[in-house]
């Protein structure tokens, strides 16, 4: 059985994991150009998606918060966004990695990012669902069967009948950590300002 000890140790390598992830970027971004750089609507709409990819990562966090914030591991939540996904956050980490990716302006990085989150949860994940099955039991082996480990199924949503009680720490945690996502906006136009002034040398240029 993990134990809640072990599993924050997990949660806590993948945090140090997309600390990694996000530094890497960055130092690519530093020798890595664009290929289609402004005025191409490409790069700018690329640019736009990735800031609605995060703002829709934000408030899928948030969302999630109140009604899972505090209870992570104690409780098995199976309401609101956890009646149509079994990991509606990290499905929102994804999505928010994404648009980290889109941001710089270039779908083969967005790609990479999306798809290294992406493989990081489902590992995490599986560790994860070991831990839920141990505590709860036949009432966790329902809810696997019945709910989306990941892309949500839209038609089970369900509210539930249950009142929560509302945690405005955790909530503010997340909306801490969400917002260090739109850092990427302006470090993102500062680089691209100076690759196009010269300042930083185009080693490589990607779509």
């Amino acid at each position: 059985m993990m134990t809640r000890g072990r599993l924050s140790a997990v949660q806590e390598n993948r945090r140090l994991a997309i600390i990694f992830g996000i530094a890497a970027l960055v130092a690519a971004l530093l020798v890595v150009k664009p290929k289609y750089m402004d005025p191409t609507a490409y790069h700018f709409w690329l640019e736009v998606s990735g800031c609605v990819c995060m703002l829709l990562a934000i408030f899928i966090r948030l969302w999630c918060t109140l009604y899972i914030g505090g209870r992570k591991g104690s409780s098995l939540m199976m309401d609101g966004p956890y009646s149509i996904s079994r990991n509606p956050l990290y499905v929102g980490s994804v999505i928010g990695a994404t648009g980290l990716g889109l941001q710089t302006g270039m779908l083969t990085f967005a790609v990479l990012c999306g798809a290294s989150c992406w493989i990081i949860f489902s590992v995490v994940v599986r560790r994860e669902e070991q831990f839920l099955q141990d505590r709860f039991g036949p009432v966790y082996s329902t809810y696997r069967a019945t709910t989306p480990r990941f892309l949500p199924d839209f038609r089970k949503y369900d509210e539930g009948s249950t009142r929560y009680e509302f945690d405005p720490q955790a909530l503010w945690r997340t909306l801490r950590d969400g917002l260090l996502l739109l850092i990427a906006i302006p470090i993102t136009e500062i680089i691209e300002i100076l690759h196009e002034s010269g300042n930083l040398p185009d080693l490589l240029t990607a779509f």
